[in-house]
C-alpha cells in the first residue's frame, strides 16, 4: 500500500507539473512578442553573411578552406560559448544549471568536431587525433555523454521545455536549425561555402543563446 501510495503521489505530481507547464506556455504565447524580442539577432547575421558571400565571390578559399579564417572563427566562437556556459553553471542552480552544463557539453562537442590538425606541421599522433574517424567518434561519444547527463537530470524536463519555449531561446532554436542545414549541405554537396556559412550562423546564434542564458538569475 505504501509503495502504491508513493507511485500514485508521483503520478499526481507529474500530472500537476505537466498541467502547470501547459498553462505557463499558454500564457507565454499570449503575452510575449517573439519577433520584437529577437530582431537584434538578424542584423549581425545579415552583415556577416553578406561579408562572407562577398569574400567567396573573390576567392572561395577565404570561406571554405580547411583551417581557414572561417573555421578558426568557428573554433573561437565555440570555445568562448563553452566558457560562458561553464561560468553560468557555476552561479546558477536547478534546471538552469543543468541546461548550462548540457549546452556547454554540446558546444565542446562541436569544438572538437571542427578541430583539425591534419594540415599543420605537428607530430603524426597529434594529427591522427583530429582525423575524420577519430573526430566523429569523439563527437558521438560527447553527445552521448550529454544525453546521459540529461537523462540523469530528467526531473527538470518540464523546466527545460519552459526555457526552450521562451523568446530568449529563439537563438538556440535558430542555432540548431542552421547547424542542421550545414550538415545537410555537407552530406549532399560536400564542403561548400554554404555549409560553412550555415555552420557559422549556427555557432554565432549558439553564442547569443549562451550569453542570454548567462544573464538568467
Amino acid at each position: 500500500m505504501l509503495v502504491s501510495g508513493r507511485r500514485g503521489g508521483a503520478r499526481v505530481g507529474w500530472n500537476t507539473t505537466s498541467r502547470i507547464c501547459r498553462q505557463r506556455v499558454g500564457v507565454l504565447f499570449l503575452r510575449e512578442n517573439w519577433v520584437a524580442s529577437n530582431l537584434g539577432l538578424v542584423a549581425p547575421l545579415a552583415i556577416i553573411d553578406v561579408a562572407l558571400i562577398g569574400a567567396a565571390a573573390i576567392d572561395q578559399s577565404y570561406v571554405s578552406a580547411e583551417n581557414g579564417y572561417v573555421e578558426n572563427l568557428q573554433l573561437l566562437i565555440l570555445f568562448v560559448t563553452a566558457l560562458i556556459l561553464i561560468s553560468a553553471s557555476n552561479r546558477q542552480s536547478g534546471a538552469k544549471q543543468s541546461a548550462a552544463v548540457a549546452l556547454a557539453g554540446i558546444a565542446m562537442s562541436f569544438f572538437f568536431r571542427e578541430l583539425d590538425f591534419r594540415d599543420l606541421n605537428l607530430p603524426m599522433h597529434l594529427r591522427l587525433l583530429t582525423s575524420a574517424g577519430v573526430r566523429d567518434a569523439l563527437f558521438i561519444a560527447m553527445i552521448l555523454g550529454v544525453l546521459i547527463y540529461m537523462f540523469m537530470k530528467r526531473r527538470w524536463l518540464w523546466d527545460w521545455i519552459w526555457l526552450v519555449l521562451t523568446p530568449r531561446a529563439a537563438a538556440l532554436i535558430g542555432a540548431a536549425l542552421f547547424i542542421a542545414m550545414g550538415h545537410v549541405f555537407d552530406d549532399i554537396y560536400g564542403k561548400t561555402i554554404w555549409e560553412e556559412i550555415f555552420e557559422l550562423n549556427g555557432y554565432i546564434l549558439l553564442l547569443f543563446a549562451a550569453i542570454r542564458h548567462h544573464r538568467l538569475q
